[in-house]
């Protein structure tokens, strides 16, 4: 009879055991999918950002520099369509600012903006995007940096 009873308190510690590792597996998926520079939005800012990187990185081997606005680069390095993301458009306009200038690349998408500016004095770029939910997140890209990502709640 004790064999029984301590038989079924392992199985009923082991079920807990089992339980709670799963509730921690499943917060911590839905914790990284979450977390800035992660998750359905992310996603799309990575794949909305590429072409962009590319044509930047084009025109840097073609003229030595990079463009002072987004502008620049249509249609020779980027056209409008390749931008232009599902139930998205483009806007873009531009303004100086004490460093360098900044471009507003516009709304590509319903859930993504994308920033370009120029900090003329280091020679390079930022490019950044940002969406909210959960939050407000932003992820920023420059030459020779990989993607770095932050947000708030």
């Amino acid at each position: 009879m004790m064999d029984s009873k301590k038989g079924k308190v392992i199985l009923a510690i082991s079920a807990a055991v089992l339980l709670v590792g799963f509730v921690a597996v499943s917060r911590l998926v839905a914790y990284l999918d979450t977390s800035p520079g992660y998750g359905k939005r992310a996603e799309q800012g990575y794949a909305l950002s590429e072409p962009i990187i590319e044509a930047l990185e084009r025109y840097h081997q073609t003229l030595g520099s990079y463009p002072e606005t987004f502008g620049h680069l249509i249609p020779e390095y980027i056209t409008e369509e390749s931008l232009n993301g599902e139930k998205g458009h483009i806007d873009y306009w531009f303004e100086n600012q004490g460093g360098g200038t900044f471009s507003i690349i516009g709304l590509i998408s319903e859930d993504v903006r994308i920033e370009y500016w120029l900090q003329e004095e280091a020679g390079k770029y930022v490019l950044r995007f940002s969406y909210a939910g959960p939050g407000m997140n932003w992820c920023e890209y420059s030459p020779g940096l990989d993607w770095d990502c932050e947000g708030y709640w």
